[in-house]
């Protein structure tokens, strides 16, 4: 399946959650914010959301500071 992740399309395996992509991509960070199709997924539901073909997947990370 095609799916775009930050603005770039790529072919993962049917059955990929957020959990499975985070991991691959070695973006687990406090600061990371995840949308998927313009949806924010909470932490707590990134094993739970299973990707499909045309999804598309941003990762944010927020930056703090003064």
């Amino acid at each position: 399946m095609r799916v775009t992740v930050d603005g770039f399309p790529e072919d993962f395996p049917a059955g990929l959650t957020i959990a499975d992509l985070v991991d691959i991509r070695k973006a687990d960070d406090t600061t990371l914010i995840t949308e998927v199709n313009h949806r924010f997924i909470h932490k707590k539901d990134y094993g739970l959301t299973v990707l499909v073909d045309g999804d598309q997947v941003e990762f944010i990370y927020a930056a703090f500071g003064g």
